[in-house]
């Protein structure tokens, strides 16, 4: 068995989460927990894999059905496998799993953000909102707007326990309590 630093297998992680859509990661985080765990298991499934004496060619066949029974249809997924295969990388790949799975959990913690405001925000403005938030944190940004008048103007922005107000209503609240204190 062989072990990678954890700064290539967190490439790889990292190159495989762009390669897919943000409703998709679970699945494949999944599928590769699934096959790193028949690669340990499956002595067989190692050997032959990693035995120089068989191409490269019939390796990376044998390969890609493993990778088509793990996760049926998905081409990215087998040519990720394939990629590991062709870099002597697979016997890496309970690490590379490992480190997908964290990031995979970190950017769903980081990046659900709830969005209130006080009238309608135009889908434009949306959009513009969330590509400046993935330029911001990257690629997987969930956004879910809601309406509440009674903020007069502004917006909340809510991420689990944290909260941004920057509505007026809020201010004002600020702005009293100064006053009273």
């Amino acid at each position: 068995m062989s072990s990678l630093s954890i700064k290539v297998a967190r490439r790889y992680g990292t190159s495989l989460i762009e390669a897919y859509q943000p409703d998709q990661l679970e699945a494949v985080r999944d599928a590769l927990l699934t096959f790193a765990a028949f690669w340990e298991e499956s002595q067989e499934l190692s050997i032959t894999l990693s035995n120089p004496a068989i191409t490269l060619k019939e390796r990376s066949a044998a390969l890609q059905e493993i990778a088509q029974l793990t996760r049926p249809g998905d081409q990215i997924f087998s040519n990720f496998l394939r990629l590991l295969l062709e870099n002597k990388r697979l016997t890496g790949i309970r690490q590379i799993s490992a480190e997908f799975a964290l990031l995979v959990d970190e950017l769903k913690r980081l990046l659900a953000l709830e969005i209130s405001t006080a009238r309608p925000i135009e889908s434009s403005e949306q959009q513009q909102f969330e590509q400046r938030l993935k330029g911001e944190f990257g690629s997987l940004v969930s956004l879910k707007y809601e309406v509440e008048p009674a903020l007069l103007g502004g917006m909340l922005i809510r991420s689990k326990d944290r909260l941004l107000d920057g509505s007026v209503r809020g201010m004002l609240e600020r702005v009293k309590s100064d006053l009273l204190a």
